[in-house]
Parts: C-alpha cells; structure tokens; sequence
C-alpha cells in the first residue's frame, strides 16, 4: 500500500511570486506536511526552478535554453544562500518527522558532493559541533539526465536513495522538446533506450541495496506497473488520482511474471513493440479498465 508523500516538489509553493520564500516562511510550509503525516514519510525536492519554471526573478535573466542552462541544482550551488536558507527550513521541519532530501538535476558526482557537503555545513550552524548528516534525514539523487543513469553506481554510493525523474530524463536521452508540438511524436517514454537506462540504474544501485524510485508519466501509468516491478523499482511516486488503479495493478502483478514481462521488453526494439507487449500484459491483469491507454 502507498503512504506518505513520494516527493513534493518545493519549487510549486513560490511559481507565482515575485521572489523566493523565506527561511521562515518555508518552515512554516514543511512543518504544516510533517504534522499532517503523522510519522509517515516525506521526500522534499530542493529546488527545482529553470526549464519550465520560473519565477519573475529569473524570467528577467534567463538566457538561451531554459532546460540545458541554470537550472535545479546547478541554480542552487551557485545561489548558495537561496539553497542554505532552504536546507535550514528542511532540517528544523525534519526534526519533527520523517524527512528525506532529494537533489534534481544533478548530471555529476561532484554536485551530488558539494550539496551534501552545504547540508553539512547547514547543520553544523543550526546546531554546532553537529557536522556529520543527520542518519535519520535520508538524502536522495535524481537521476534525469544521461549522466547521471551512467554513473548510477557512483551516485548510488553517495546517497540514501535514488529517484529516476521520466519526464526529463526522456527528453534529454532523446534530444526532444516535450513542450515542442512540431516534434513531441517523438517524445516517448515508450523509447528501448530508456526501458534499458531504467534497466542499468536499478542493477547498479541494488548492487550497493540502494532503492530506487520512480516519478514521472509512466509512474501514474498502470501499464507501466508490471514492468517497473520486473526491473526491480522499489516504489513508484504518484498522483492521488492515479493512486487506486496503480495499488490496484500492483495487486494484480506476480513478481515472477513481471520478471518475466521485463526480461521480454528489455529484448525489444521499437517503442510500438514495448507499447503492445505492455498493453497487452495490462490487458491480462485489468481486463475490466482498458478504455483509456492514451499515453504515447
């Protein structure tokens, strides 16, 4: 069963305001989620502003391609007291409950680094002498770009968990605009490359028995389900309104058949033949709710 909040994306609180929150005013916000789940667990994305969110701060300055600039981590090492007034507001919120922290965007073990290395330092302000990570605050990694699914097995050593982010880490392995209608036919999450990325981060990262999640389009996709189990994906992060038929869809999948149904997608190579195949298992373990397979 799912519990908890699988990742919330802090960026989502200030879209529409003039400025970043303040210290306060974020903890304020995160407290309010951490007594709300009553122990439950909680994943708080730092940051994750440029591409396709921006703030009037950065609307005014950004330059050239929003999605390959300044972006999401790159942004917050380089804007350290936005980043730190951040971390400050997580960890008090986190003395409270369950709390992990995901970094987006990162493409290099060095940010991954310096990130861990700014909570440290964090700490060490709110709470002096106090600068080894807090254990129970638990530290995650998006893995979005290419870079990073190839170093898997380097980032994975760093962290708590690992986290794949679909949406843009389809775009970015096939060098297509999602936002672009000229091209988006070719945006597909139904791509063998990435069914085969999905592949290596889930092997490098449980060699080390670090989980991995996954967040995105094809996590509230119910034919995606029996797949990502097969993969060996520990949970998957989703909408409520997407929630019941994924429960659902798990409930109905065998771990041998999806070990089956994986092995058999891995061999494939088109996205018309992963699109079948995964339909038609949908079609075998929901039989009664296959009116609305939409997704390209």
């Amino acid at each position: 069963g799912g519990s908890g909040v699988g990742l919330f994306r802090s960026e989502y609180i200030f879209l529409s305001k003039q400025c970043f929150p303040s210290e306060e005013e974020q903890y304020l916000i995160y407290s309010r989620i951490v007594e709300r789940m009553k122990g439950l667990p909680i994943v708080i994305r730092t940051f994750d502003v440029g591409g396709d969110k921006l703030i009037v701060e950065q609307q005014a300055s950004h330059k050239g391609n929003p999605y390959l600039g300044c972006r999401a981590i790159r942004f917050l090492l380089k804007e350290r007291d936005i980043f730190k007034a951040q971390l400050r507001a997580i960890l008090r919120a986190a003395e409270n409950g369950k709390v992990s922290i995901l970094f987006p965007m990162v493409s290099d073990l060095s940010e991954l680094m310096e990130a861990k290395e700014i909570i440290a330092e964090v700490q060490d302000e709110l709470w002096p002498g106090k600068r080894k990570i807090d254990p129970k605050v638990r530290i995650g990694c998006m893995i979005e770009v290419p870079s990073a699914a190839l170093i898997a097995d380097l980032l994975a050593r760093e962290c708590d968990f690992l986290a794949i982010g679909t949406n843009d880490l389809v775009q970015y392995l096939l060098a297509v605009d999602r936002c672009n209608q000229a091209i988006n036919k070719l945006y597909t999450p139904m791509h063998p490359a990435l069914i085969r990325l999905i592949k290596l981060v889930v092997t490098q990262a449980s060699e080390l028995n670090v989980p991995v999640s996954v967040c995105g389009e094809i996590a509230g996709d119910p034919r995606f389900t029996p797949l990502l189990i097969g993969l060996g994906v520990h949970e998957l992060s989703v909408s409520l309104r997407n929630y019941p038929l994924i429960k659902q869809a798990i409930r109905r999948t065998s771990i041998i058949r999806a070990h089956e149904l994986a092995d058999e997608v891995v061999g494939l190579t088109t996205p018309d033949e992963i699109r079948e195949a995964l339909t038609r298992e949908y079609k075998r373990i929901m039989p009664e709710d296959c009116h609305d397979l939409t997704l390209n």
